[in-house]
């Protein structure tokens, strides 16, 4: 199935399932079921305390004040790679993309049989980042008075309601911490399993599968195809991406051995430029270690992206919030500027597929 085939699918589906429910919203609703083209959201009354156990000791609330700062790293940190994405972009387009920005669409700008990878790692980060937020709220005396799960699309979502009136007559300190815990989380996630990304996937892996070639150079010429895996060179056992090239000699015939459409093959190849020529990947034998690789790096991806983006002031993320309490009353104007000029910044180093 291709992209377009996926796509055209979802929205008959969405669309079918839209007509139907619309036909019962107002027994949805009172359910707390509320249906739109392309959205629906299912509120629940919660219980007014999470975890409370855990959530007033003196642990949790150092944990906190530690996702007080962490918000604010990522603001930071998400305004300065705002900046250099579009100095990428725009100054030296032809330099390094590290800093590009790009929407996550299954399909279009990631493969699209990494999709449930990346809905599942969406859904867990962001069922986590608004537990967090209602954990917090129980930690400092404010009731939580609904919450529950949403599908825009494909993607999924959570929310949860602290008390308003609570809220407000909260000390602001209580409010930041409130606001800056599903930041913190997210940004505690993404360092979680970015180690797990250096050093869990590597142990997992069991080769290294060609998933690009180079024009004119040795597995280009070999007619080695997309999709073989190099499991040693010159007798050495290959089991990360990173191995190839340190085996490989410059000066003498090389000795590759590799999977095949499922059968060993060994070619003799000549490097004088110490390259194959390949873009490689790691290679897990089973499926079970392959989507386990899979999901944590969409977790890392996911909630790094959380963690950056959702610290902006950018009108209705965590980080606009946590700049009016900052601010107060007499600064909301300048929020809303800043949330503007933060948008264009957005805006400006946005990769779209194509450009």
């Amino acid at each position: 199935m291709n992209a377009l085939d996926f796509f055209v699918i979802i929205t008959v589906v969405w669309l079918t399932a839209f007509l139907v429910l619309y036909l019962k919203r107002d027994e949805l609703k009172t359910r707390g079921i509320t249906v739109y083209p392309f959205f629906i959201m299912v509120r629940r009354d919660s219980r007014s305390e999470w975890f409370p156990s855990v959530t007033r000791t003196k642990a949790f609330k150092a944990l906190e004040w530690a996702f007080l700062g962490l918000s604010f790293a990522s603001s930071g940190l998400g305004f300065w790679l705002l900046i250099e994405a579009i100095y990428n972009k725009y100054v030296t387009p032809a330099g390094p993309l590290e800093a590009s920005i790009t929407p996550i669409i299954p399909g279009i700008t990631t493969p699209l049989d990494q999709a449930p990878y990346i809905l599942l790692a969406i859904a867990v980060s962001v069922t986590l980042h608004e537990l967090m937020h209602a954990m917090s709220s129980t930690s400092n005396g404010i009731k939580v008075r609904g919450g529950g799960i949403l599908l825009i699309y494909i993607f999924p979502g959570a929310f949860v309601e602290p008390d308003e009136q609570e809220f407000k007559k909260a000390e602001k300190m209580k409010r930041l911490k409130v606001i800056a815990a599903g930041i913190g989380v997210n940004f505690v996630l993404a360092l979680l399993f970015l180690a797990l990304m250096s050093y869990a996937v590597p142990a997992m892996s069991q080769g290294a599968q060609i998933v690009g070639l180079v024009k004119d150079y040795p597995a280009y010429n070999a007619s080695i195809p997309v999709g073989s895996v190099i499991l040693a060179v010159n007798g050495h056992k290959i089991t990360v991406p990173s191995q190839v090239d340190s085996f490989l000699s410059k000066t003498e015939p090389n000795n590759v051995t590799l999977l095949i459409n499922g059968s060993l093959v060994t070619k003799t190849l000549f490097t004088p430029l110490g390259k194959l020529g390949v873009y490689l990947d790691y290679y897990f034998p089973s499926s079970i270690e392959q989507g386990l690789a899979y999901f944590i790096v969409w977790m890392y991806i996911i909630n790094f992206s959380l963690a950056l983006i959702n610290a902006l002031p950018l009108f209705i993320t965590d980080g606009a919030k946590l700049f009016s309490e900052l601010l107060g009353p007499q600064g909301q104007k300048t929020v809303v500027y800043l949330s503007g000029g933060t948008l264009l910044l957005l805006l400006l180093a946005l990769r779209l597929p194509g450009t």
